[in-house]
């Protein structure tokens, strides 16, 4: 496991770029993915001896120390990394190139888009119908 972005995993794996975000979704549903990701973090968590805890605990002494000291700049990027630790930030992705079969899988999913993503389906499926 090279990183948490699924997106760039399905990369690796060969998907199509227009495609790779939809297909990590998908992926990301299936209990075997999840399964497997899940074994591969305990492994990861056990052989370093770092836990998500840890790591939330140390962003937020971390932050704010640096508050206190005046360096915001590092007290908002520890906020950053406190929020994607926690999963609190959707990687917004370009989808205006999609064909309009993934754009039509995209709203197939329906009730695991969030509202937001629902919505930009939704005005994608519009312009398409505009002939945009």
């Amino acid at each position: 496991m090279k990183d948490l972005n699924g997106t760039q995993a399905a990369l690796r794996a060969g998907y199509s770029p227009k495609a790779a975000h939809v297909t990590a979704c998908r992926l990301l549903k299936e209990a075997n993915v999840q399964q497997s990701i899940a074994v591969r973090q305990a492994e990861l968590s056990a052989k370093t001896g770092v836990t998500v805890e840890e790591i939330v605990g140390l962003l937020r002494v971390r932050g704010g120390l640096a508050e206190a000291a005046g360096q915001y700049a590092a007290s908002i990027k520890s906020a950053e990394l406190l929020g994607k630790t926690l999963g609190l930030f959707i990687e917004k992705v370009q989808t205006e190139d999609l064909t309009p079969q993934e754009t039509e899988g995209l709203a197939a999913l329906g009730e695991s888009l969030t509202p937001e993503q629902a919505r930009i389906v939704q005005a994608m499926q519009q312009r398409r119908a505009e002939g945009h």
